[in-house]
């Protein structure tokens, strides 16, 4: 190096077909290449009451200068020593943060006829800087708990006590819209048995993608929600809705 500004860095981008490295090799300026890996995150639990918490994630900050924010990821562990599929859940521009879509129970009991179910969650951190490079996600850490599938305001009539057991009655599924025709609210209902990614799309009559409705992870439940139709004109549309492997299509009619 000739001087105290000089600087040498190594990206490890990936193997070729032969199990060689791909590397990238920059001098003087280290923000050419992707953030390092985000380090050290550690799940908490953040209680808001003397029962029921949700995961905190904390790792150490990236000490690139040009870091603009954090992806964060998580998955469902359903297999012991498996590690799951991760989906993304949010951003942050700190070195924390807390996953409001997440609700668990820290003892075992009962809400009436249920019992609480132990769930186990997975989460990763990716670095992404000021041009959109992004690092390899972070180790993973997770959290477990238990969940109330009894709670009115997080999954009702979804659970039945039949012969002095359990049953399970959430399965895949998309409802017709309601009102239909509508003018230019209507609601649609559908159901997933799995938490997983979730996207219902729009199509017009000739097959074009006029609108996305939703595209996220969702935790197993029922939902609905509503399309407003008022930017389209009047006709046959159809709604596309995809869950994991399940795929479903309905057509509904905007009358004006």
């Amino acid at each position: 190096m000739n001087n105290s500004n000089d600087s040498f860095a190594v990206e490890i981008t990936g193997k070729d077909n032969n199990g060689n490295l791909l590397v990238n090799v920059y001098f003087t300026n280290l923000i050419q290449g992707a953030p390092s890996k985000p380090q050290y995150l550690k799940i908490s639990k953040q209680f808001i009451d003397g029962s029921r918490f949700r995961p905190r994630l904390d790792w150490y900050k990236n000490r690139e200068p040009d870091i603009q924010k954090y992806y964060i990821y998580r998955g469902y562990i359903g297999t012991p020593g498996v590690d799951p599929t991760y989906y993304y859940i949010g951003e942050t521009t700190d070195s924390t943060y807390l996953d409001q879509t997440i609700l668990l129970y820290r003892g075992q009991g009962g809400s009436g006829i249920c019992q609480y179910e132990l769930r186990k969650y997975a989460y990763r951190v990716v670095a992404v800087d000021n041009t959109d490079k992004y690092s390899v996600k972070s180790e993973r850490d997770s959290i477990s708990g238990y969940s109330d599938p009894c709670a009115p305001e997080e999954r009702p009539n979804q659970f039945e006590e039949e012969t002095g057991n359990r049953e399970i009655r959430l399965k895949f599924g998309l409802s017709q819209n309601y009102p239909n025709p509508f003018n230019p609210v209507t609601s649609i209902k559908y159901t997933i048995p799995n938490d997983g990614l979730v996207t219902i799309k729009i199509y017009n009559i000739l097959g074009q993608e006029v609108k996305v409705l939703e595209n996220s992870f969702k935790l197993a439940g029922e939902y609905i929600m509503q399309f407003n139709g008022s930017e389209l004109t009047s006709g046959v549309y159809f709604y596309k809705f995809t869950a994991g492997n399940y795929t479903d299509i309905k057509k509904m009619l905007i009358l004006k």
